[in-house]
């Protein structure tokens, strides 16, 4: 059996200003990093402005991180719905969620 023990972290793993970014796009039917990039190019978002772009923990949702705040705000327009393919996209804000 292989033992590893690690320190603690101290403070906020979280880097506050990659949160306020960063947004989850989800579809019941399941969404691909094409169908996203594509849903957010029809709301005005260009390609390059997508830091990075991420699966969900399931098939349904993917995590776009932007470079810049602005790229949130104008989806925060849209009421958190797109629509792309056919599919309803839902969009929400990544948040912390405490751990107990």
């Amino acid at each position: 059996m292989i033992e590893v023990k690690l320190p603690a972290i101290e403070g906020s793993a979280v880097v506050e200003e990659f949160l306020n970014r960063s947004v989850r796009l989800f579809s019941k039917h399941g969404l691909s990093a094409y169908e996203t990039v594509r849903a957010l190019i029809q709301t005005g978002i260009a390609p390059e402005y997508i830091e990075r772009s991420n699966k969900g923990q399931s098939n349904q949702s993917v995590e776009v991180m932007f470079k810049f705040r602005d790229c949130v705000k104008k989806l925060s327009e849209l009421n958190g719905i797109l629509e792309v393919g056919g599919k309803t996209v839902e969009v929400s804000s990544l948040g912390l969620k405490r751990v107990c």
